[in-house]
């Protein structure tokens, strides 16, 4: 039979061993904090007036840090609208987040680049039936990672639909290169 006493230091000592090993690991993982990335609304009255538009062809999406000192704080996105030439047609828009309890962490290797929505694959997105919806709320872009080449993209969702059967349709953002679905680009 164990000694009380022997038993006792013996659990204590496993409980100070466990407790020493959640401060490193706390400790570890402040100092390698994941990357976070914020889900995002781009408001419909702003896409339609977009997609109404005959000189917009595609946007420029760019990642934005809201605060550089606080790297826990999610990365957000901006949009610019462009025209066939590359030029930029009005400001950029800045893309509200969702909030940070929808923000996606990635560790590890990720790569940040500008990524494009071509004006014909919004416009897909939101006519899954041939007719173009205009009563939604909002495009929501949800932040994932390229499984083999690291890169951050997003996915894109109508958002809050009040006409039926359209709410899983989805489109991507991606970056550009590598993706193939980069825009022409003029010839100066």
């Amino acid at each position: 039979m164990q000694h009380p006493k022997k038993h006792s230091k013996d659990l204590m000592s496993s409980s100070g061993n466990i407790l020493l090993l959640i401060i490193l690991l706390s400790i570890f993982e402040s100092c390698h904090p994941a990357l976070k990335f914020a889900s995002v609304k781009y408001p419909a009255s702003e896409i339609n007036r977009l997609l109404d538009s005959t000189q917009m062809k595609y946007l420029t999406i760019q990642f934005e840090s809201p605060d550089a000192k606080n790297f826990r704080k999610p990365f957000v996105l901006l949009s610019y609208a462009r025209d066939s030439s590359g030029g930029y047609i009005g400001s950029a828009e800045e893309l509200a987040p969702v909030g940070e309890t929808k923000a996606a962490s990635f560790k590890g290797k990720s790569i940040l680049g500008n990524m494009t929505v071509e004006k014909d694959s919004l416009l897909s997105l939101l006519s899954p039936n041939g007719t173009r919806i205009r009563d939604f709320n909002y495009l929501l872009f949800q932040p994932r990672r390229d499984a083999k080449y690291d890169y951050i993209y997003y996915d894109i969702f109508v958002g809050v639909i009040t006409q039926s059967g359209a709410g899983s349709i989805k489109t991507s953002a991606r970056p550009c290169p590598p993706a193939s679905n980069c825009p022409a680009r003029p010839t100066p």
